[in-house]
């Protein structure tokens, strides 16, 4: 059984750049705390670190060693509190059975506060995780199969599932992302090994069936065990269990110890260090961003007024990849804008994702000259009047006419370097051959 958890005592830490804020959210007031090193560069990630049961964000910031690691690596952290149930216990809504009819939304709140720090301080919209101890480690959990592709990568820490907390009982992840569970073979609290029939908090699942669950989710197969070296001779040894694929940048971690339900005490490991590595090593960059997308067909419609310039955007990330409200303009060699996307007449304002392909359309502001020289940069948040531009491609055209913006070719087949044929061009990481009419030949690779 799922025994009461020891409240940790704490002394608050004060560090540079933290300060507390309120954020009003579906009318209850939550609170939270900030913490920027100093001198943080623009686009840095943002980390955020939840509370266990009965605790708070200034008890976890105080022993969770998160702010150090912020200063040392460049990334903001943010402490979201809990709401407090009627016995005066601060809580994440996961789904606890004494929490049975409980409304408060703790997805929705820690998703609207990680847009509006997003926004707020110009963090990165792509690299912004999630970590949390116990409660904040379920909460993680909870926002892994019910959250909107916010978060990048989740930690929990001596966390689990709650099956009552989910719609219909069921995980649902709106796509595949990287977790990293920290289980105490000893832990007390949270039965490493799950418990069905918990009358108290309610049936929870093992630690193994989380496991598996996300590696079957990114089609894992490769898996590294490594035991930690006992530093401290307490025999707390700490093994990890690394499970990645060729085929995607996601990757499942598990690491037990032989202590209990804690942070990390083992003395072999610093867990936040870990953590930090791990949301590291799963961070997107603006390169591999832009490599996964191809402008293609690109025509100028010029019997409508105003002239329209039509193109087809394939994007060939397949890994937890959102640009939210994004849109594209176009430049010429001085910088000034020749051609945007029209609210009024776009065809997705909403956002760009991984693996679509689809037309977009923009309204030619003058009439250009051939042959022209400029560049279409992509940008997030551009539908929703706060924009950032992520990726910048050549815009690049050599025609006599205006019969035609750019010579579209017909694609005739494509080959693998095996001169096989292929159907479909989800192949990842490996390089695929399109033949064209013309006679020319592209080789791509698919990045995820």
């Amino acid at each position: 059984m799922k025994k009461l958890l020891l409240i940790l005592l704490c002394f608050p830490m004060i560090g540079f750049g933290q300060q507390t804020f309120n954020f009003l959210h579906n009318g209850l007031n939550r609170e939270y705390i900030y913490y920027a090193p100093a001198n943080l560069s623009f686009d840095a990630p943002l980390v955020f670190v939840a509370h266990g049961f009965t605790g708070s964000a200034q008890g976890i910031m105080s022993y969770c060693g998160m702010n150090t690691i912020a200063d040392q690596n460049g990334f903001a952290v943010c402490y979201p509190q809990g709401t407090t149930d009627s016995w005066g216990d601060n809580f994440w809504n996961v789904g606890y059975n004494f929490h049975a009819g409980v409304n408060v939304d703790d997805v929705d709140f820690i998703v609207s506060l990680a847009s509006y720090l997003q926004s707020t301080y110009q963090l990165n919209a792509i690299n912004t995780f999630f970590t949390g101890m116990s409660n904040g480690g379920e909460l993680s959990y909870l926002l892994a199969c019910e959250g909107p592709n916010v978060f990048r990568a989740f930690a929990p820490v001596a966390g689990t599932i709650f099956p009552n907390g989910l719609t219909n009982n069921i995980c649902s992840p709106i796509v595949p992302v990287s977790i990293f569970e920290t289980h105490g073979r000893n832990d007390n609290v949270t039965l490493i090994e799950g418990d069905l029939f918990d009358q108290y908090w309610g049936p929870y699942l093992s630690i193994d069936t989380i496991i598996n669950f996300w590696v079957a989710q990114s089609f894992l197969t490769n898996l590294v065990v490594d035991t930690f070296p006992n530093l401290n001779n307490n025999n707390k040894i700490t093994i990890s269990y690394k499970y990645s694929d060729p085929s995607t940048n996601n990757e499942v971690w598990l690491y037990t110890h032989k202590s209990g339900h804690n942070w990390g005490d083992d003395g072999d490991i610093v867990i936040e260090q870990e953590i930090w590595d791990f949301f590291s090593q799963m961070s997107f960059t603006p390169e591999a961003l832009c490599d996964s997308i191809n402008i293609n067909n690109i025509s100028l419609n010029a019997s409508v007024n105003p002239n329209l310039i039509a193109f087809e955007l394939e994007t060939y990330f397949t890994s937890s990849q959102w640009l939210g409200y994004a849109g594209f303009i176009l430049l010429d060699t001085n910088g000034d804008t020749i051609a945007f996307e029209n609210i009024n007449t776009a065809s997705n304002v909403f956002g760009i994702g991984a693996m679509i392909t689809e037309n977009r359309t923009l309204d030619l502001m003058q009439t250009i000259n051939f042959p022209f020289t400029g560049s279409l940069h992509l940008i997030e948040g551009y539908f929703s009047g706060n924009g950032t531009t992520k990726c910048i491609f050549p815009f690049n055209i050599d025609v006599t006419g205006y019969e035609e913006l750019y010579s579209i070719k017909k694609l005739l087949e494509i080959k693998d370097v095996l001169g096989r044929e292929k159907k479909q061009t989800n192949q990842t990481n490996q390089p695929l051959f399109f033949i064209y009419d013309d006679g020319t030949v592209e080789k791509r690779i698919i990045f995820e």
